[in-house]
């Protein structure tokens, strides 16, 4: 009885056993499959080259946010408004307007207030500063620097300038000078004289 009872023991061992094998190997088996079906869905190679017409990245809401493609980079805003533009003419940044704020080209920067209007802007011929209504009125060039007044009258300058009167619109250059002028634009000084 003794033996039968010890054998019995062995045999359920070994039952419990097989049924860890069983297991660990159906466990094999399945992992192996995971890795052959994996394997046949993903590309081979690493492409070299990847060709779109255009790049498109969306939100969380599925709108399209940056836009990329040979006409340039954008970048909108959630309302689909371009608020930054990189292209061959250059660098420009709006706002939820659609009014430019800034651009930057080949010519040079200019700001824009919120209405659209110039008032700020550099190039190579130097440095200019708008009113409200799109009007220069304070300038920095080669020849030195400039102030007008909301009539666009010249009131002051400094530097070498040509000055044209204007009643007679005769032209008198001065290779470096202060001159002040009144509304109409007649000097009423300067040095030196």
């Amino acid at each position: 009885m003794h033996d039968l009872s010890a054998v019995v023991a062995r045999l359920e061992r070994g039952e419990r056993e097989n049924r860890r094998l069983k297991i660990a190997g159906g466990a094999v088996v399945a992992v192996l499959a995971a890795v052959v079906l994996v394997g046949a869905v993903m590309p081979q190679e690493i492409p070299e080259v990847i060709e779109a017409r255009m790049f498109r990245v969306v939100d969380e809401n599925g709108e399209s946010r940056i836009l990329i493609s040979a006409g340039g980079f954008e970048y909108l805003d959630q309302y689909g408004t371009v608020v930054a533009n990189i292209n061959d003419l250059g660098i420009f940044h709006g706002d939820e307007n659609r009014g430019g704020q800034a651009m930057m080209s080949s010519f040079g920067f200019a700001f824009f207030d919120e209405n659209g209007t110039e008032r700020a802007s550099m190039d190579d011929l130097g440095i200019m500063y708008s009113d409200e209504n799109g009007k220069s009125r304070a300038l920095m060039l080669s020849g030195g620097f400039l102030y007008r007044d909301e009539n666009g009258t010249q009131r002051a300058a400094l530097g070498a300038f040509e000055v044209i009167s204007p009643g007679d619109r005769a032209e008198t250059r001065y290779p470096a000078a202060v001159i002040l002028s009144d509304a109409a634009g007649y000097t009423i000084w300067q040095a030196p004289r």
